[in-house]
């Protein structure tokens, strides 16, 4: 069976953004290495974080692993899910459709489909799904995913996200996980602010690279920008593209949040050094569940 690294690099179709024609994504030696690290499943963690600037193909990435477990672990579902059920339907559910129609490597011989879209699920025929989670965490209680992502975490701030997002929670034993993807957010982004700071407490996994692994709370990820250095972004999004995206930002800390990935007091105000936020760190409600 084939890693996933080599499933993203070898069958993933993606929409080029400049030609807006199909082709294989792009994976340098460093995403490469972190697609290594983190998604190996002999030591994977229940919980991973992606926490990389926009224009790193986070959405792309969450939407491939999410097909590579549900075509690989027949009986199973995975869960799609963003801070509504409307979001969790768009991107990375978009996305996922569009490699199905464009590969032809999930084609059937025969006149059999081998999987089945329905508004907002894909059924598969060795019986695996992918699910847009409901809005409603009442919905979801016992489920028993082999794997849910969840999108733009920054953005879950209400009471209903709070639930939703434990409703997250990979059932306990087996090889269930969940990963989670977001850049950088705001005082209010208090769940991505307690899995950001159990990400940045663990060990580094490589000597270059912003990847870690926390062993006592069983999460890794990564965590692009935070020396100043950024590994992960895609070709094009080079120094003139990032000036001209300051240069037409509102505000100085929307763009530093959104491509620096630097948190943000608010998307107007001064940016909250790493230095000053340990007393947020410390007062805040602890609602990671792991």
């Amino acid at each position: 069976m084939q890693t996933f690294r080599e499933f993203y690099q070898s069958k993933f179709y993606l929409q080029n953004p400049q030609t807006l024609k199909a082709g294989l994504p792009i994976v340098t030696d460093d995403f490469g290495r972190m697609l290594e690290l983190l998604f190996d499943p002999s030591n994977r963690a229940r919980t991973i974080l992606l926490g990389l600037s926009k224009k790193s193909g986070k959405s792309g990435l969450m939407s491939a692993i999410s097909l590579y477990e549900a075509l690989t672990n027949g009986e199973s579902d995975v869960w799609v899910a963003n801070n509504s059920y409307e979001a969790g339907k768009g991107r990375v559910f978009e996305i996922i459709e569009y490699a199905l129609r464009k590969s032809k490597l999930f084609s059937s011989p025969s006149n059999d489909p081998l999987y089945v879209i329905k508004d907002d699920r894909i059924a598969f025929v060795n019986h695996s799904r992918i699910i847009v989670m409901p809005s409603s965490a009442r919905s979801l209680a016992g489920g028993n995913q082999i794997l849910s992502v969840s999108d733009e975490l920054w953005a879950s701030v209400t009471v209903p996200d709070i639930n939703r997002y434990h409703e997250l929670t990979p059932p306990p034993g087996g090889r269930s996980y969940r990963v989670l993807a977001s850049y950088a957010g705001l005082p209010d982004s208090v769940i991505l602010r307690s899995v950001w700071d159990l990400v940045l407490a663990g060990e580094r996994l490589d000597d270059r690279l912003p990847i870690f692994y926390n062993r006592e709370a069983d999460v890794s990820g990564v965590i692009d920008g935070f020396n100043g250095e950024y590994f992960f972004r895609l070709p094009w999004v080079n120094q003139e593209f990032l000036d001209k995206e300051r240069r037409s930002s509102p505000y100085n800390a929307y763009f530093e949040r959104l491509y620096m990935n630097h948190w943000a007091s608010t998307s107007g105000l001064p940016l909250i050094s790493e230095d000053d936020y340990a007393s947020m760190r410390d007062s805040r409600i602890e609602l990671i569940s792991v």
